[in-house]
């Protein structure tokens, strides 16, 4: 939970990102592919460290996914 947090807290980044490249659709795509991925892999590994990697990434693709969908509903108009 601590690296999915972790994760989490680049949200901003994601966020100003988008604005200023206008990666909207980029980056809610690539945050939804790193969370299925991190999601499809976690039960297929034993090693706790490899969990701590797949869990940050399942935290950023969610950050990256949740953060860019409320700028289409606030901020694009596409």
């Amino acid at each position: 939970m601590a690296a999915m947090s972790l994760g989490g807290l680049t949200a901003p980044i994601w966020g100003g990102l988008a604005d200023r490249y206008r990666l909207h659709r980029w980056l809610l795509a690539g945050g939804l592919l790193l969370t299925a991925f991190g999601l499809g892999a976690f039960p297929t590994e034993a090693h706790p460290a490899l969990w701590f990697v797949l869990a940050l990434g399942q935290g950023i693709g969610a950050a990256s996914a949740a953060t860019v969908a409320n700028l289409f509903v606030v901020e694009v108009h596409p």
